[in-house]
């Protein structure tokens, strides 16, 4: 007879193992693979992640398939462009600080988030929750408008 010690911890064991452990150690949010526990999280892990300098983490907050608004009219769409993006913004010294959180509204499987930056303006997104559960953003309209300035061949696409 198999006992729980015996058995390899592999996909959702070694996953609900990790979420045990930090729930342990008073983690105030925890990500999955695909992003956060709730959207409510979203905001409180990029504000932590920014302050931090975690540029992966950032980004792990993201959608594959995601969308960020940047200056010029472009668009950064899938983790890739999104990383090169944060990498930009964070270099160029720009303040991506959250000053608060709002409350998500939630309708199935979507939600709106909005966050005030310390500066005052208010920035939505759009969220999804994925099969497994977790929350990630999928559309980021207003969180680098302005701040990263976009060289031309970069990858990323003009908006028609």
């Amino acid at each position: 007879m198999r006992t729980n010690e015996d058995a390899p911890q592999t996909g959702l064991v070694a996953a609900a193992a990790v979420v045990v452990a930090r729930a342990a150690m008073g983690a105030a949010a925890v990500v999955g693979a695909a992003g956060a526990e709730s959207p409510e999280d979203l905001g409180r892990l990029f504000a932590q992640r920014q302050a931090a300098g975690d540029v992966d983490g950032i980004v792990a907050l993201y959608s594959p398939d995601a969308v960020v608004s940047l200056a010029g009219g472009r668009e950064a769409a899938g983790r890739p462009a999104i990383r090169a993006a944060f990498v930009a913004a964070l270099a160029s010294g720009a303040d991506l600080s959250i000053a608060t959180v709002g409350t998500p509204i939630v309708a199935g499987a979507l939600a709106c988030t909005t966050s005030t930056t310390t500066s005052g303006a208010v920035l939505t997104q759009v969220a999804r929750r994925a099969s497994d559960g977790t929350w990630c953003w999928v559309r980021d309209g207003h969180r680098l408008v302005g701040l990263v300035p976009v060289q031309s061949g970069d990858g990323l696409s003009e908006v028609a």
